[in-house]
């Protein structure tokens, strides 16, 4: 990558006459056995053939050129090969050429779209380097100079010695700051090489005003050119769309500011909503916008919503996208409704404030609570998953839902302390408990003086609903609020708690596979919120809280012991095998007669034990098969350490993590280090002393004989090279003289400098 934005700059070649066109000077061209050729061209006139660029080498003659006109062509070692690509006149494209000379493969995309792939064993041959590398014209091909010209614009020619991969492509297109440059050759290399009546226009004019790529409303919207519309075809429907079927589609504008930059409209997604749904999107959002509402008329809207998520499944992501929008929209008018109506009294001198009415009632606050949980409750389900997997970027609409339900928490806790102030519900009584299979809600008002910590789910919920304990819990301690801070807090505030059971899954996450994912194995997701109105949090209090999860505590534990135990132990098995065959030999050296399988194999592994202590003891080891037994006995005891090392490293990394891995690292790079010095120094004994000749490693005598032999057998055959002072004499009689000195190019350059603004 080059920070090429300041040669931002693009070589026109208006006409043919007089000639023009433009040199590589200043540098060899190297040996390419790959290549990718990158760059940016608009056509003036698509009718005429023209040499975008040509290599020509003095001893092998033209090598290769492309040609675009009617279609794309380009030759290479003498092949004539066309493509039926096509390009529009006074547009850009972005175009890049790959070859391979391992099996002569060659491929072109033009924006980033594969349009020629082939495959020709004569053009399999490695270019040679020290040719001429021209832009706009043809060297000495079958045509003349002026009918190989090109007209046009050339802007951003780059040259690797490799073949760029699809991401490096996708990049280098999608890119508006032109980063990529070759590592053979770079668009500025070409700026001392003009010759002719050549412009060499800044800035280039490739990216003009324009809105750049973005994901908005599940979609992903490619850049466009200001003042341009885009359409795409909805989510899901793409397979309709490239069968030329019947499919809904999105627009977006992309508008011009006055700063002639690019700027995206809200996009228009109502035909990729299911109708039904629309309908309670549009109603709801006029709704909105209406400056009188109504508690009624929010509960028939809320029971609408809850009956569409209980009646549909949901595989289009906008569709999930849609019922959170219009949740928050509910939540945001419910916040309007949220009023405490009070009547003005005074008795000469002071003057009162009495409470007349609290809108909503408190049991329309309970109803419209349970709608909310019971709708959010079904679109969590796992029958929408196919919806919520198809969400992009992933995981935003989790979050959004997150946010959503944050900001229905405050509204019912304000409804709640609205009641409390106006003495019509005591503070104990503030309380609601809304649980369903997805998703389990819980707020209490709380008073100061009274507070005695809060825990979800205490044992009152357990007993009313019968939540369990083992999904998770959070606690606010009752020592939370410090007596310092007791003066900056409202006398009444309340705790609300949400358990996601499922929602970590659609939350946003890494999407490098090199980074550790988060665990999203049966983890639920708690939030804790305080609401306290307006008054401003004095300290941290997200250190205080505590959360539980002890199911998953558990089998996280579990895991590592049996992962570290199936790994660490593989060598342990490997000896139990060995084992077995111990006690099969053991028995049929102790037997006289035929080895039978019958009988219980608990007896071969007590005869086994029993055979090995007693030649321990008593020390009978007289035959070959004792011989035998000896090896594995010795199988046996590392049996017994592998089993226990294996499991005290399992138990250890419950508590030490990565410390385990450390120390497994340090002790088989020792083994290694000590397995080589073992190496060296046989080998070094073996040639002061002498060698075996059983020993067929590389490190023994006889093998180091016989390298020994072939190193000199090729020596023989190896010419010997030129004295260093005699290549030094070629090389300086066979320099070729330069093509041009630098004083010479700025001298002869008569290239017109053209900036734009």
């Amino acid at each position: 990558m080059c920070m090429s934005t300041a040669i931002d700059s693009r070589l026109e070649f208006e006409h043919k006459e007089p000639i023009r066109y433009t040199l590589l000077l200043g540098m060899a061209f190297p040996t390419l056995k790959h290549f990718t050729i990158s760059f940016w061209i608009r056509l003036y006139d698509n009718d005429n053939d023209g040499a975008v660029f040509s290599y020509r080498h003095n001893r092998k003659g033209n090598v290769f050129r492309m040609m675009i006109g009617n279609s794309m062509e380009f030759d290479m070692w003498q092949a004539n090969i066309k493509t039926n690509i096509t390009m529009q006149s006074w547009k850009w494209y972005h175009v890049i050429w790959t070859w391979s000379s391992t099996n002569g493969e060659w491929a072109i995309f033009i924006d980033n779209t594969e349009r020629g792939r082939g495959k020709r064993q004569d053009i399999a041959n490695v270019i040679p380097n020290g040719g001429h590398f021209v832009l706009g014209q043809s060297y000495e091909y079958e045509k003349s100079w002026m009918e190989s010209a090109f007209l046009g614009d050339l802007a951003h020619m780059n040259i690797w010695n490799e073949i760029l991969n699809a991401r490096e492509r996708e990049e280098m297109y999608t890119s508006c700051n032109f980063m990529y440059c070759g590592n053979v050759v770079q668009w500025a290399d070409f700026r001392k090489g003009t010759r002719g009546a050549m412009k060499l226009r800044w800035p280039s004019g490739i990216i003009s005003a324009q809105c750049n790529m973005e994901i908005v409303e599940n979609i992903v919207w490619v850049r466009t050119p200001a003042v341009k519309n885009l359409t795409v075809p909805c989510p899901g429907q793409e397979e309709q769309a490239h069968r030329n079927d019947t499919y809904d589609t999105a627009t977006r504008t992309c508008q011009r500011t006055q700063n002639n930059e690019g700027v995206w409209s809200k996009a228009y997604i109502d035909e990729c909503v299911t109708e039904d749904l629309r309908t309670i999107k549009l109603d709801v959002a006029a709704y909105l916008s209406n400056s009188k509402v109504d508690e009624e008329m929010i509960i028939e809207y809320c029971k609408r919503l809850q009956n569409h998520t209980l009646e549909n499944v949901y595989s289009n992501p906008i569709d999930v996208a849609t019922v959170i929008d219009v949740l928050e929209d509910i939540i945001k008018i419910q916040a309007l409704a949220v009023v405490m109506e009070t009547e003005t009294l005074t008795d000469g001198q002071r003057i009162y404030k009495k409470t007349v009415e609290t809108i909503p009632t408190f049991q329309q606050i309970i109803e419209f609570s349970k709608i909310i949980i019971s709708t959010v409750n079904s679109l969590l389900k796992a029958d929408n998953d196919r919806g919520w997997n198809a969400i992009r970027p992933q995981g935003v609409e989790g979050d959004t839902l997150l946010k959503v339900m944050e900001m229905f928490a405050d509204v019912v806790a304000r409804g709640l302390e609205h009641h409390v102030h106006s003495n019509s519900l005591h503070v104990k009584e503030g309380r609601i408990l809304v649980v369903y299979d997805w998703i389990e809600f819980k707020i209490e008002m709380q008073h100061m003086e009274e507070y005695h910590g809060y825990l979800y789910p205490d044992s009152v919920d357990r007993i009313e609903e019968k939540i369990s304990f083992n999904d998770g819990s959070v606690q606010v301690p009752r020592d939370i609020f410090s007596t310092q801070y007791n003066t900056s807090f409202p006398d009444i505030f309340a705790i609300s708690s949400f358990r996601y059971m499922e929602l970590a899954k659609q939350l946003p996450n890494h999407n490098i596979r090199s980074l550790s994912k988060d665990d999203h194995v049966n983890t639920p997701v708690i939030a804790v919120y305080l609401h306290i109105n307006e008054a401003d949090l004095p300290d941290n209090f997200s250190e205080h809280i505590s959360f539980s999860f002890p199911f998953l505590d558990v089998m996280c534990r579990v895991f590592a012991v049996l992962i570290h135990y199936f790994v660490l132990c593989n060598h342990a098995w490997l000896m139990n095998e060995a084992f077995n065959q111990y006690i099969v030999i053991t028995y049929s050296a102790h037997s006289h007669g035929e080895l039978t399988d019958s009988g219980s194999m608990f007896r071969y592994y007590f005869l086994g034990w029993s055979a090995a202590l007693h030649g321990i003891v008593f020390g009978c080891w007289l035959d070959q098969w004792s011989d035998l037994s000896r090896i594995h006995m010795k199988g046996l005891w590392i049996q017994i350490i592998l089993v226990t090392v294996a499991w005290s490293f399992a138990f250890l990394s419950l508590q030490m993590h990565d410390s385990v891995i450390k120390y497994l690292y340090a002790l088989m790079n020792t083994l290694q280090i000590q397995a080589v010095i073992k190496s060296r120094q046989k080998a070094k004994k073996l040639v002061n002393q002498t060698y075996e000749a059983d020993d067929p490693s590389m490190e023994s005598f006889l093998a180091f004989n016989i390298r020994e032999t072939l190193y000199q057998e090729n020596l023989d055959t190896v010419p010997l090279a030129k004295s260093p002072k005699e290549t030094k004499d070629v090389t300086r009689r066979r320099k070729p003289k330069a093509l041009e000195s630098e004083e010479e190019v700025r001298a002869d350059s008569d290239c017109e400098m053209v900036t734009t603004v």
